[in-house]
């Protein structure tokens, strides 16, 4: 009887640490993608609170309805998987919106979810009596073609009013100069020969 439960045991360990690794292999992940998410994790996830979903066309993207805290602070992702409240599609009547692309200076990097600018920038529109929503759309890591791709095939069904791309200097070699980023090979546009 032992013996039976010794064997069970050592067969069950074989048998999870080869389902293990199949599902580590790409192929099969692909084939099971819709039923089994792939998560990427950034180095030091445990500090910033960094946690990504793979995405076929944009390489990752956040985590829908992730809560952490980033250097202490909250960090919230609401349900489409931006770094923002709930915005519904259509703009409310006389309400305008700009939607912000970015990377982590606009997802706020080590930033509670109160202070990245486009909080700061929508709490001042209210006390100015503008009616604008503010929509941070940036994600870690971005560059412009994926910032591009996430406007084209879902930043336009927000409703905005207008876009803003917001950008500093060292953005610009970051960006048009590699084609891996972050753990997930990014897309990059290139020119016809």
């Amino acid at each position: 009887m032992f013996r039976l439960f010794v064997w069970s045991l050592c067969g069950a360990l074989v048998l999870g640490s080869a389902v293990g690794i199949v599902l580590k292999v790409q192929r099969v992940r692909e084939m099971f993608h819709p039923w089994l998410p792939v998560y990427v994790k950034e180095p030091g996830h445990e500090r910033t609170g960094h946690f990504y979903l793979f995405d076929a066309t944009l390489g990752w993207r956040n985590v829908p309805n992730w809560t952490a805290k980033t250097r202490g602070q909250p960090l919230t992702i609401n349900s489409r998987g931006l770094r923002d409240r709930e915005y519904t599609l259509a703009k409310p009547l006389g309400v305008k919106r700009l939607l912000v692309l970015g990377d982590s200076f606009v997802w706020g990097y080590g930033v509670g979810d109160d202070d990245i600018f486009t909080e700061v920038l929508e709490r001042r529109f209210e006390s100015e009596r503008r009616p604008w929503q503010v929509v941070n759309t940036g994600v870690s890591g971005w560059g412009t073609d994926q910032q591009y791709l996430f406007l084209k095939n879902e930043g336009l069904s927000i409703s905005p009013t207008w876009c803003c791309w917001p950008f500093t200097c060292s953005t610009i070699p970051r960006k048009f100069g590699s084609r891996m980023c972050m753990v997930s090979p990014n897309p990059y546009f290139s020119t016809p020969t």
